[in-house]
C-alpha cells in the first residue's frame, strides 16, 4: 500500500513538472514570436540613431533596407549603418547611421578637404593622421562637433628661446677747457659699444613672429665712455648795442652755412658765416649764432634772431629786446 502511493506520488511530480515546462517553452515561443512578428497589429518598436539625432519609429517592415525606403531615409555611398540593409528587423532594434561629412582643414594656409563620419573633432584629426602640438589653435575649438560643411582652422604656435648679441650704446662725457677755441674738440678716449646677451622667449603663428619677450639679459662687455674735450675760448672783437628783433627764417638759408650752435641770424653789415655772440641787457643770457642773412633795417635795430634763437634769450612775446652783439674772431 506504502509502495503504490509513492509510486503514485512520483507520477504527480513528473507530470506536474512536465506541465511547468510546457507553460516555460509556450511562454518563450510566444514572447520571442511577439520579438520576431511585432505586436497584434504586427508592428515592431525600432530606435533611429541618424548622426546623433535619436527618435522611434514603428514599423512592420522585416529588414533594414525596407525600413528604411518606407521612412524615405537615404544612404550616402559614404555613410555607415549598423546593422546593414540586409539585416532582419526585431522590435526594440537599433539602428544606426553614421552620416559621412565634407569638412575643410585650412592648417598653415594650406587647406584640405576631408570626409568623415566622425562628430568628435578629436577622432577626425586622429582618423586623418592631423596631430596637434601643446601649444597649437584650432577655430572652432576642438570641443564643437563635427558637422557637414564645417571649416576647421588650425594655427600652428611654436613657442622658441632665442639667444641675441646687442650692443649697448657707449656714452658721451663732454669736459670743458677754456684753453681751447670755442669751435675746437678733441677725443681724449674713444668710446666703444658694450655687448649683451638678450634670451627672448620668441612666439611663431604659422611661422610669422607675433610677440618677443625678454626672459633674461646678461651683460657681456661693458661699453666704454667716449671724453670729449670741448673749448670754450672765445675771441671777442668789435661789440655793438642795440635792439634784437626775430623772424622765422626760411631753412634753405640754414643750409647753406650750417651753424655749430643750431642759432641763426640776419645783421646789416657782417659777412655771412661769420659768428656772434649775443647778450640779452635784461636778463644776461647768451648765445652765439651765425650770420646767414641780411637785415633787419628798422631804427635801432643791429640784428634779427631766428625765432629759436630769440626764444633762447627772451620771450616771443617781448618782440624787441635790448642786447649786446660781440663779434667773434676765432
Amino acid at each position: 500500500m506504502f509502495c503504490m502511493l509513492k509510486k503514485n506520488k512520483l507520477k504527480i511530480l513528473i507530470i506536474f513538472g512536465l506541465f511547468l515546462g510546457f507553460v516555460f517553452s509556450a511562454k518563450a515561443f510566444f514572447s520571442n514570436d511577439e520579438v520576431i512578428r511585432g505586436d497584434e497589429n504586427g508592428r515592431k518598436k525600432i530606435t533611429v540613431n541618424d548622426d546623433g539625432m535619436i527618435f522611434d519609429v514603428y514599423t512592420q517592415e522585416k529588414i533594414v533596407k525596407d525600413f528604411l525606403a518606407e521612412q524615405k531615409m537615404e544612404i550616402g555611398t559614404d555613410d555607415q549603418i549598423v546593422p546593414n540593409v540586409e539585416s532582419v528587423l526585431f522590435s526594440n532594434s537599433k539602428v544606426s547611421i553614421a552620416r559621412s561629412k565634407k569638412v575643410v582643414v585650412s592648417d598653415e594656409n594650406k587647406k584640405s578637404e576631408y570626409a568623415t563620419i566622425f562628430s568628435d573633432m578629436d577622432k577626425f584629426f586622429s582618423e586623418n593622421g592631423i596631430k596637434l602640438a601643446e601649444f597649437d589653435i584650432v577655430n572652432p575649438p576642438t570641443s564643437s562637433p563635427v558637422f557637414d560643411g564645417m571649416k576647421i582652422e588650425i594655427t600652428r604656435v611654436d613657442v622658441e628661446q632665442e639667444i641675441e648679441n646687442e650692443s649697448i650704446k657707449f656714452k658721451t662725457v663732454t669736459e670743458k677747457d677754456e684753453d681751447m677755441g670755442w669751435r675746437e674738440e678733441k677725443i681724449m678716449q674713444k668710446g666703444e659699444n658694450g655687448v649683451k646677451k638678450v634670451e627672448y622667449e620668441v612666439v611663431y603663428h604659422n611661422g610669422k613672429e607675433i610677440s618677443r619677450k625678454i626672459k633674461n639679459t646678461e651683460i657681456v662687455q661693458e661699453p666704454v665712455e667716449e671724453i670729449v674735450k670741448k673749448g670754450t675760448f672765445v675771441k671777442i672783437g668789435k661789440v655793438h648795442t642795440g635792439l634784437a628783433s626775430w623772424y622765422a627764417q626760411p631753412a634753405r638759408l640754414k643750409s647753406i652755412f650750417p651753424s655749430l650752435t643750431g642759432y641763426y641770424a640776419a645783421n646789416p653789415w657782417l659777412p655771412k658765416g661769420s659768428y656772434v655772440k649775443v647778450i640779452s641787457k635784461d636778463n644776461g643770457q647768451s648765445i652765439i649764432v651765425r650770420i646767414n642773412d641780411v637785415g633787419p633795417f628798422g631804427p635801432g635795430r643791429i640784428i634779427d634772431l631766428d625765432k629759436s634763437a630769440f626764444s633762447a634769450i627772451a620771450s616771443l612775446g617781448a618782440g624787441v629786446v635790448d642786447v649786446k652783439m660781440e663779434e667773434i674772431l676765432n
